[in-house]
């Protein structure tokens, strides 16, 4: 297992760069306003356009989550059970 050790590092180096520095960077963004801490931008939250597009945006991820369901089911279940030649 130490042998791998090595080949972590590189890992570790992507995730703080590409993971960790952006999401801290959103929270910092998200709790200050004009440098101090506020919560003055979670309250535009529930404002009446926003809680609009919200809804909106839930029900077209319902309808795409529907719809590739009950296209790709039937799909993979043909799939899953044809006769194939060379079939493993």
């Amino acid at each position: 297992m130490k042998s791998y050790q090595k080949f972590v590092f590189p890992y570790y180096l992507w995730v703080a760069f590409f993971v960790m520095i952006p999401t801290l960077m959103v929270l910092y963004y998200a709790f200050t306003m004009e440098g101090s801490f506020s919560l003055v931008p979670f309250s535009k939250v529930f404002a009446p356009a926003t809680v609009r597009i919200i809804l909106r945006s839930l029900k077209i991820a319902l309808i795409t989550t529907l719809l590739c369901f009950f296209l790709g089911y039937p799909m993979a279940y043909f799939i899953a059970r044809m006769d194939l030649r060379y079939q493993g």
